[in-house]
């Protein structure tokens, strides 16, 4: 049955060239628009959903021009997170995250050397949960 049916889809390929040329690419194009919203919505469901509040938590971005160069950034200005606490009552908690290049760090008087962290303020545990395997979520809140 199976070699029937490919014979005479052959068949049709070689008869009508320009019907199953159309056919081939309006299904190409349906595979592929598929594909793309498979990945837009993966991609959209996979920020911070391990988290407990992710519905919850926002992101500020800053909208910065060069010259004619527009771009927009995840990091902004400490003292933004502030002024959005103040001005809009409706935020319960803001984190301030500030991402470090390669930083050396003192841990019981011996220095090492950190390739990539984040800089993070004291409310950063009461937004997200992580789970510790030293100390608590009041680590930030001494120096």
């Amino acid at each position: 049955m199976w070699k029937n049916n490919l014979l005479i889809a052959w068949r049709t390929l070689k008869r009508d060239k320009l019907f199953a040329a159309l056919n081939i690419l309006g299904l190409a194009i349906g595979i592929t628009a598929c594909f793309l919203i498979y990945i837009y919505v993966q991609d959209e469901l996979s920020f911070d959903a391990h988290h407990a509040k992710a519905d919850r938590i926002h992101r500020v971005q800053a909208h910065y021009t060069f010259g004619d160069t527009q771009d927009d950034f995840g990091i902004t200005p400490f003292p933004i997170v502030e002024a959005l606490l103040k001005e809009y009552p409706d935020i319960e908690q803001g984190v301030s995250l500030y991402q470090l290049g390669q930083t050396t760090l003192t841990y019981q008087g011996k220095p090492y050397i950190a390739q990539d962290g984040y800089n993070a303020d004291t409310s950063t545990f009461r937004v997200f949960d992580f789970t510790f395997t030293h100390g608590g979520p009041d680590a930030l809140d001494e120096p």
